[in-house]
């Protein structure tokens, strides 16, 4: 059966679920992209991306995103979704799996559970939703703090070279002193040490 050239298409609708797949420029399927369960609160989604000149479906690295206590693709993370089609899109996300990847080389299945505890194997780990997303906050406030402080140490090292910008002061709110005095606490030790 030939299929809408270049585009998800519905191949599989049964009883149990619908399976999506990406087809090629003949309308053959290529590549599984995605299973909505009807019965279980389930998603399962296989990131691809796609050569847009060539055509060619290139897998990623995560084979298979399994999304539980989902009902539907609207409900999932914003982590997850991209312009077109889903994956992994969120930058907090990303510098979450960096870390992942040194320590897991093989993962190649991610769940995303709603109410199941942590579980980290070589293949699959498995992420309680309402955890893992404080944890990306703090991934995102971090960089965010990151951020601020990279373009105000810009600003303030061009203001040493012209008069004509102006030298800015950094005051740290509720929390970030915090976080400054520890991510700098071998400075400030050594620091003390010789005075």
């Amino acid at each position: 059966m030939k299929y809408t050239p270049e585009q998800e298409n519905k191949i599989l609708d049964d009883k149990e679920k619908i399976v999506f797949s990406y087809c090629d420029e003949t309308g053959t399927p290529v590549h599984r992209a995605k299973e909505i369960y009807k019965f279980e609160n389930k998603l399962i989604l296989y990131p691809y991306s796609v050569n847009r000149e060539s055509g060619i479906v290139r897998k990623k690295k995560i084979k298979e995103i399994e999304f539980r206590g989902w009902n539907s693709l609207g409900d999932i993370p914003l982590d997850f979704r991209k312009t077109r089609g889903y994956g992994i899109s969120s930058q907090r996300m990303k510098f979450l799996l960096s870390v992942i990847y040194q320590r897991f080389r093989e993962v190649e299945k991610l769940i995303i559970d709603r109410y199941a505890p942590h579980r980290f194997y070589s293949k699959t780990i498995t992420f309680n939703w309402q955890s893992l997303d404080v944890l990306l906050s703090k991934i995102n406030k971090d960089h965010n703090w990151y951020i601020k402080n990279r373009k105000l140490f810009i600003g303030n090292e061009v203001a040493k070279m012209t008069p004509k910008v102006e030298y800015k002061k950094r005051y740290l709110y509720s929390g970030e002193l915090t976080s400054f005095l520890k991510k700098n606490r071998f400075m400030f030790k050594n620091f003390i040490a010789r005075h």
